[in-house]
């Protein structure tokens, strides 16, 4: 009874909002709306990038890969993400990002929890795409690492994100207007693995989490660079995907 008295109370004076479009929910997360509007990404995707197929697949194998992919394969092996960068989503992201909205970040990781839990269990090392400290001392945060911690809270296995495996040593500008070949250029040597690490990469699968995967330059330089260190594989999962 206290239980539900503290609850209602909670309620009242602080009202949980639809981290979407801020309607008032009766719990944390989204409202019917918002999440009938969210445009899940089933198996149905390139294994490789994770982009989804656009008209139906029979008997689509597991690992099958895109035309993209064929001919011009990122550097990461595995990619999965839950959903489509749209609307919902979008905004969403933008707001944990650039609007300070760390609450945001546990209703993320919940719909990215089913495909990437997976993956935590199979990877040596599970690590949040690092930003540049320039960008991380102006955000306060890194929304890699949100999403990480809250997916892991959510696996209850014991495991950590690791933060010394790879950092960031190049600061790039904003990429969301470049090109693909301008942000695979400004993405070039962004990343590194310090010396003192080396000897923990070699041969391990890591796993990188991240919130959107556009073209993948980012995400490719990363790996990139962990594969340069003898990396044996490299799977991701973002949140969205820009299709």
């Amino acid at each position: 009874m206290l239980k539900l008295a503290f609850k209602m109370a909670e309620q009242l004076i602080a009202p949980h909002l639809c981290p979407a479009c801020d309607a008032e929910v009766a719990d944390r997360g989204l409202c019917s709306n918002c999440w009938i509007d969210l445009k899940l990404i089933s198996s149905q995707a390139c294994g490789q990038c994770g982009l989804p197929f656009d008209i139906p697949m029979i008997d689509v194998l597991n690992g099958h890969v895109c035309g993209q992919c064929l001919m011009d394969p990122p550097d990461f092996d595995h990619a999965v993400s839950a959903l489509v960068y749209a609307d919902p989503t979008r905004r969403m992201i933008l707001a944990l990002k650039h609007g300070d909205r760390q609450d945001i970040a546990p209703v993320l990781a919940r719909i990215m929890a089913p495909k990437t839990i997976p993956l935590i269990e199979a990877a040596d090392f599970i690590l949040p795409l690092p930003l540049h400290r320039s960008r991380f001392f102006k955000r306060r945060f890194n929304q890699s690492a949100e999403l990480t911690r809250q997916i892991l809270a959510l696996h209850g296995g014991g495991r950590m994100m690791d933060t010394r495996i790879l950092i960031r040593k190049k600061a790039t500008p904003p990429q969301g207007k470049k090109s693909k070949a301008q942000r695979i250029s400004a993405m070039r040597g962004a990343f590194q693995v310090p010396t003192d690490q080396r000897h923990r990469v070699k041969g391990k699968h890591i796993l990188i989490i991240d919130d959107v995967l556009t073209t993948g330059a980012s995400l490719s330089s990363a790996a990139r660079c962990l594969k340069l260190a003898d990396a044996r594989e490299i799977s991701v999962s973002t949140v969205a995907r820009v299709c």
